[in-house]
């Protein structure tokens, strides 16, 4: 049982409740105003403001009938205020906290009455030796804690005392009981929750002797517990007013795992499972995939094979619980189910469809790798051939290489270069690239070359016919590839040639902003036409008979070098100049 203790706190200070008339008379025989109890809460007292002379204080002034446990709340007890001396007597007492709070309820007695709500003083002051009156308190509401009197006493005008009573309220203390408890089977780290009566204060839960790992008293009728190591048998629940049991706790002991190899495996292959507490087992699980089968060897091991399984823990199942271990990787096993185009130049797209596509690192054609791919889902794959060869289309992983025949590459011509950039008709222009063994055609800006060798998949040797600058272009049964930048005519250089006379000029040279160019006069009407040195034609224009020069605003092109050809029915002309910054 818990013990209440009854405790007198005794502060004496100066208070007086009377004004004293004259010598052993006070000055209200019939009861001191309120207020002046000496209590925290009181503003000032009466052996201030109403009596002269020195404070004295004394203690056991005021006393009751309250057990030492404690008081019941809502009970009623007789309390007593008495006081000696010689001359007339009276007396103030209030039950307070300490903001000034009543606490409980007041009953005048014989020689007293209620003032001010929480204060009882005298009704008619008394002069016997001893002073004494009686008075009735109903205790306060259950949880209001330790309540204080406050009393001041009179004795004469000179005398004043003070004295007070702190009482507590009482503890009912109650034995504990356990009614039930849930699950009755737990494993070590297992919540178990106790029910019953009387746990307000449990210092201690066992399971079969063996001490929680920790517990939560959730209120007077239930505990939330946590099995430690534990042992089967009894539970127990120990406060303050005793211990309480309860049989029939099992302690499960559940499977562990230490290790399995290999660590990584395919659909039908076998793993090797390493741990404790297999007997029994009734599931074998890959990242949560039941095994295809299993065989428990011993206490200590399980052979397992596994059936389509999952990356993740690999777990075994008992009675007695489930154990897990990270690390397990199942590798699937890609398959190409079909493709579509079955014929693709490179870049173009081709539609992979099959099976465990998730996990896919490389995407071949004809043994050369994709320019790209894309993983759709599982069983989709967008791949951009490359640079491809005929021959089988493949998929591979981590765990392997998947292959499906029947793709065709189909090759498309690219040119590398050409040399040289500028010829005449019958010159031989060769040009290098790739997949250029299928070339049909061949043509100078436009026009078609006269004729044309295939060297190699790499080189081919070309007559220029009657082309033009501009681009030139090979051309395949797949595809065609054009380079810009070939010239054609006579190659201008720093001597004019094809202009010794100096009939064609520009100036200034270098020019900015406009440039004027000399022509010859002719009887008819002629043409003039400015290249870049890639052969694009920038600027053209007809020019009227007997006309020796044309102007031209040349400030949005860019800096650099231009070609210009003038040419009449007659006669043809090539110069040059420099566009300036």
């Amino acid at each position: 049982m818990k013990k209440i203790v009854l405790s007198l706190f005794l502060s004496f200070v100066v208070f007086s409740v009377f004004n004293l008339l004259a010598p052993n008379a006070i000055s209200e025989p019939s009861g001191g105003p309120a207020g002046n109890s000496g209590s925290p809460s009181d503003a000032t007292t009466c052996a201030e403001s109403c009596h002269g002379g020195s404070a004295v204080t004394q203690a056991g002034l005021i006393t009751s009938n309250i057990p030492t446990a404690g008081y019941t709340p809502g009970s009623t007890y007789t309390i007593t205020a008495s006081v000696s001396g010689s001359g007339n007597k009276g007396f103030q007492v209030s039950p307070q906290n300490t903001s000034g709070t009543l606490l409980g309820s007041l009953i005048a007695g014989s020689g007293s009455k209620i003032v001010g709500i929480k204060y009882i003083t005298h009704s008619s002051s008394k002069s016997s030796s001893t002073a004494t009156w009686t008075f009735q308190w109903i205790a306060p509401a259950a949880g209001t804690g330790s309540v204080t009197f406050y009393g001041a006493f009179a004795i004469t005008q000179n005398t004043t005392k003070k004295s007070t009573l702190v009482v507590n309220e009482a503890v009912v203390v109650v034995a504990p009981v356990i009614t039930s408890f849930t699950p009755t089977n737990a494993a070590s780290g297992t919540t178990v929750t106790i029910t019953g009566t009387g746990f307000t204060g449990a210092t201690a839960v066992k399971f079969g002797g063996t001490p929680a790992s920790s517990f939560n008293v959730v209120n007077g009728t239930s505990i939330h517990a946590v099995v430690g190591a534990g042992a089967s048998g009894d539970i127990s629940v120990t406060t303050p007013a005793g211990t309480a049991t309860k049989a029939g706790f099992v302690l499960v002991i559940p499977p562990t795992i230490t290790q399995f190899t290999p660590i990584a495996a395919k659909s039908g292959e076998t793993v090797t499972i390493l741990g404790t507490n297999f007997t029994n087992a009734s599931a074998v699980r890959f990242g949560g995939v039941n095994a295809r089968a299993f065989t428990i060897q011993n206490d200590n091991l399980i052979t397992a094979s596994l059936a389509n399984g999952a990356t993740g823990d690999i777990s075994v199942v008992t009675p007695n619980g489930t154990a897990s271990l990270a690390g397990f990787t199942f590798l699937k096993t890609i398959k190409i189910k079909s493709f579509y185009p079955d014929s693709a130049k490179t870049n173009d797209t081709i539609t992979i469809i099959g099976e465990n596509f998730s996990e896919v690192l490389d995407v071949t054609f004809g043994s050369t790798a994709a320019s790209s791919f894309t993983i759709l889902n599982d069983t989709m794959i967008l791949a951009a051939v490359g640079a491809g060869s005929t021959g089988d289309v493949g998929l591979s992983d981590k765990s392997g290489t998947v292959s499906a025949p029947g793709f065709v590459y189909l090759a498309v011509p690219r040119i590398g270069s050409f040399s040289p950039t500028t010829a005449k008709r019958d010159e031989v222009v060769t040009i290098y690239g790739n997949e250029l063994l299928d070339v049909s055609n061949v043509l100078f800006g436009g026009q078609a070359a006269n004729s044309f060798t295939v060297i190699s998949n790499t080189q081919i040797e070309a007559h220029v016919g009657n082309g033009n600058s501009g681009n030139v272009t090979v051309v395949a049964p797949n595809g065609s590839d054009s380079k810009p930048g070939f010239i054609f005519g006579t190659s201008i250089g720093i001597n004019q040639q094809g202009n010794t006379n100096g009939l064609l000029k520009a100036y200034p040279n270098p020019a900015n902003n406009n440039i004027q160019i000399q022509i010859p006069i002719s009887l008819t009407n002629s043409k003039i036409a400015i290249y870049n040195l890639l052969g694009e034609e920038i600027f053209s224009h007809e020019i009227a008979a007997q006309t020796n020069a044309i102007f031209i605003a040349i400030n949005d092109w860019k800096a650099g070098s231009y070609i210009i050809r003038w040419n009449d029915q007659s006669t043809t002309l090539s110069s040059s100049f420099l566009k300036s910054n």
